[in-house]
């Protein structure tokens, strides 16, 4: 399928003519015949998207992500991380477990998990009640990976903590030399 653009972005360089696509890859640049005043540039990535077209990540079942990613798509955006804020251990499990495998469209990155592992002055929109401190015994293998060990594994891929104070960086440490 051409895609009907007088010239692409390709690795930062203007290419002129159309761009033939075949089963969502790009098969060819460079072709005659393209319609001016289009550009087909590379898609946007979105490291950090709560909810798009009316679906809260942290509360869709599966197939919401149908719906939020055709939104996505049509603003652009052709890779994302669902972001879940910090909530109970359940609903971050759950969450965890109803992000589509990858195929999906836009492609999905690995979800962002916004805490729990908070510092209480650094809490922001996030619910205190769901805030708790790191504890090394009971999370041990989980960090980027999973809520807790052995229950959810792989599709998270990028935990975000607030600083702590030093007495509590032990976890901190450990995340930037895992084993």
């Amino acid at each position: 399928m051409r895609l009907g653009v007088e010239a692409a972005l390709v690795r930062g360089v203007l290419v002129a003519g159309d761009v033939d696509v075949e089963e969502g890859v790009i098969v060819d640049v460079g072709l005659a015949g393209g319609t001016g005043g289009r550009i087909a540039v590379p898609g946007f990535v979105d490291l950090q998207v709560n909810g798009f077209g009316g679906v809260d990540f942290l509360a869709a079942a599966t197939e919401d992500y149908v719906r939020a990613g055709e939104a996505l798509l049509l603003t652009g955006v052709t890779a994302y991380q669902p972001t879940f804020i910090t909530a109970s251990e359940s609903t971050l499990v759950d969450a965890l477990h109803a992000v589509p495998a990858n195929g999906a469209r836009p492609r999905i990155l690995g979800a962002h998990l916004e805490g729990p592992f908070l510092s209480p002055e650094r809490l922001g929109t996030h619910p205190q009640a769901h805030r708790r401190d790191p504890d090394l015994e009971r999370d041990r293998g989980g960090g980027a990976r999973s809520v807790r060990p052995g229950r959810v594994d792989g599709n998270a891929s990028v935990q975000r903590d607030a600083p702590v104070p030093p007495a509590r960086s032990g976890r901190c440490r450990r995340g930037a030399h895992p084993g």
